[in-house]
């Protein structure tokens, strides 16, 4: 029997990347917010997803860490979530997912007050971005 190319499966993301302008509740400043979160939905916790965010110029890179169990211990379910409010973010940014420092995917977007634009998104990923909080 003749046997074909073995396909590689693609892989769906692990997490997905929100930018977008966003109004802070609480102080009524817009803001841009920067989410990350798991595709993967847990089921005991809502765990919170560790994130070091830095920002280098026009390189805001969001390296990931791992998993922290929540304060409060009631259970609940759904993905682990970072987010992350930014003033001072305007214009081209190129935008780093990272895990551990050895993967990592770069996004160019740019920022306005009115929406954030997706300019470059890398052809192999591990992450998903959206600009929009309905589509996250």
């Amino acid at each position: 029997m003749k046997r074909g190319k073995r396909v590689r499966p693609e892989l769906p993301a692990e997490y997905i990347l929100l930018v977008t302008p966003h109004v802070n509740k609480r102080t009524g400043e817009k803001v841009t917010l920067i989410a990350l979160r798991t595709v993967t939905e847990f089921t005991n916790f809502r765990y919170e997803l560790v994130v070091q965010p830095t920002l280098d110029g026009r390189t805001l890179t969001l390296l990931i860490q791992g998993l922290r169990a929540p304060e409060l211990t009631l259970p609940a379910m759904g993905p682990a979530e970072y987010h992350l409010e930014r003033t001072d973010i305007e214009g081209k940014y190129e935008i780093v997912v990272s895990k551990h420092n050895k993967m990592f995917d770069a996004y160019t977007v740019r920022v306005s007050p009115a929406e954030v634009k997706v300019e470059t998104i890398p052809e192999k990923r591990f992450s998903d971005i959206v600009t929009r909080i309905e589509d996250w």
